[in-house]
C-alpha cells in the first residue's frame, strides 16, 4: 500500500508540472497573439504615416550642412569653436605632465627598466670612431658639414642591433598606457602607475585594427614615393617638366593619405575608450573633426617639425659637450618623448569635444 501510495504521488506530481507548464505555455501564446493582434491594427496607421514622416526628414535633412570629398560645392563655415595653436598645445602637454610628474615618472620608469632588459642593446659605434671616419675622409667635425655628417651617422646607427616588430610592439603598449593614464587624470581620477598598466593595455586589439587602418591609408604615400625615386634614380625623365610633373602628382597622392589619415590618428584615442570599436571610433572621429580636417592637419604636422628641429639642437648639443653619453641621451629622450607626444594629441583631440 505504501508503495502504490507513493507511485501515485509522483504520478500526480508529473501531472502537475505538466498542467503547469502547458498552462504557461498557454498564457506565452495568448500575450503573443494579443500583440500581433494591436500591431496588425496599427499596421494600416503606419503605413498611411510613412509619407508624411519621409517628407519631414527630407525637410530636416536639406537643412543639415552637408558635405562630400573632392568635390566642388559652396564653402561650409564650421562651427566657431576655440582650438589651441601648436605651441599652446604642447605648452599646456609639458605643463600637464608636469603638474601629474610623480605619476608619469612612476610609468617612465617602469617602462625605462622593461627597455632596458629587453630591447636595449649595445651602442653600435663610438662617437670617436665616427669622427674619426669624418676626418678619414677630408672632413672636419668641427665645421658645419662636419656636425651634420656626424649628426647623420648617429641617427642611422641609433636603430642598429634592434628588433623593429619587438620595439614597434613595446610603443603600441606603452602608447596604450600612456593614453589610459592621461584620460584618467583628466577625468580628475586619483590612479596608480600600476592602474595604466593593468588597465590601459585592454583595448589592444582594437588599437591594432585602427593602426592596420593608417598602414592601408600610407599605401599610395609609399606607392608615389616608391614609383617617383625609381623613375629619378633610373633617369626616366626626359626633361625637367617631367620631373616636376611626377613630382607635383606624386605630391597630391600623398596629400590623399594625410588627409586620410587625420581622421585615424583622433580614431585611435577615441578607440581606447571602454566599448568602442573600430569601426565606431573610425567613424566618430570623422565627426569629430567635420569642417576642422585641415586644422587638425596643421597641429598633428607642426607636432614632428617641432619635435624634429628641437631632436637636431639637443643632438648637437650632447655631441659637443657629451660625446660620450650621445646614445644614452637619445634613449633617455626617446622615452621622454613618447608621453608628450599623447599628451599633446590628446589634447588636440579633446578640444574638439
Amino acid at each position: 500500500m505504501v508503495k502504490k501510495s507513493t507511485k501515485n504521488q509522483v504520478v500526480s506530481s508529473k501531472l502537475q508540472f505538466v498542467s503547469d507548464t502547458l498552462g504557461d505555455v498557454g498564457a506565452i501564446v495568448r500575450t503573443r497573439l494579443v500583440t500581433i493582434t494591436e500591431h496588425t491594427k496599427t499596421f494600416p496607421g503606419w503605413v498611411k504615416s510613412r509619407p508624411a514622416t519621409f517628407t519631414k526628414w527630407r525637410k530636416e535633412d536639406k537643412k543639415k550642412k552637408k558635405y562630400r570629398s573632392f568635390r566642388l560645392q559652396k564653402k561650409i563655415k564650421p562651427e566657431p569653436r576655440y582650438i589651441p595653436t601648436s605651441f599652446g598645445l604642447l605648452k599646456d602637454s609639458i605643463k600637464f605632465l608636469y603638474s601629474n610628474k610623480k605619476l608619469f615618472l612612476t610609468i617612465l620608469f617602469i617602462h625605462a627598466t622593461i627597455y632596458t632588459i629587453f630591447l636595449r642593446g649595445a651602442a653600435p659605434f663610438s662617437i670617436s670612431a665616427i669622427q674619426e671616419s669624418i676626418r678619414s675622409v677630408g672632413g672636419n667635425t668641427g665645421d658645419l658639414s662636419g656636425t651634420a655628417a656626424t649628426i647623420g651617422a648617429v641617427l642611422a646607427s641609433s636603430t642598429v642591433q634592434r628588433n623593429p616588430v619587438v620595439t614597434t610592439l613595446s610603443v603600441i603598449l606603452m602608447s596604450l598606457v600612456y593614453i589610459w593614464a592621461i584620460r584618467q587624470v583628466h577625468a580628475k581620477k586619483s590612479i596608480k602607475a600600476r592602474d595604466a598598466y593593468y588597465q590601459g593595455m585592454t583595448p589592444l586589439i582594437p588599437a591594432l585594427l585602427i593602426l592596420v587602418v593608417a598602414s592601408l591609408q600610407l599605401i599610395p604615400f609609399a606607392a608615389a614615393s616608391f614609383v617617383y625615386s625609381v623613375a629619378r634614380a633610373g633617369q626616366l625623365f626626359a626633361n625637367g617638366f617631367e620631373d616636376l610633373s611626377i613630382f607635383i602628382v606624386a605630391l597630391l597622392v600623398t596629400l590623399l593619405s594625410f588627409y586620410w589619415l587625420t581622421s585615424t590618428i583622433i580614431a585611435f584615442y577615441i578607440v581606447t575608450l571602454p566599448g568602442m570599436w573600430p569601426m565606431r571610433a573610425l567613424k566618430s572621429a570623422k565627426q569629430t573633426i567635420k569642417f576642422q580636417r585641415f586644422t587638425v592637419f596643421k597641429r598633428i604636422l607642426a607636432l614632428p617639425i617641432i619635435i624634429g628641429i628641437s631632436y637636431l639642437i639637443f643632438l648637437l648639443v650632447i655631441i659637443r659637450v657629451f660625446p660620450s653619453n650621445t646614445y644614452l641621451a637619445i634613449e633617455v629622450l626617446q622615452l621622454l618623448l613618447l608621453p608628450l607626444i599623447h599628451t599633446y594629441l590628446y589634447k588636440l583631440y579633446r578640444s574638439f569635444l
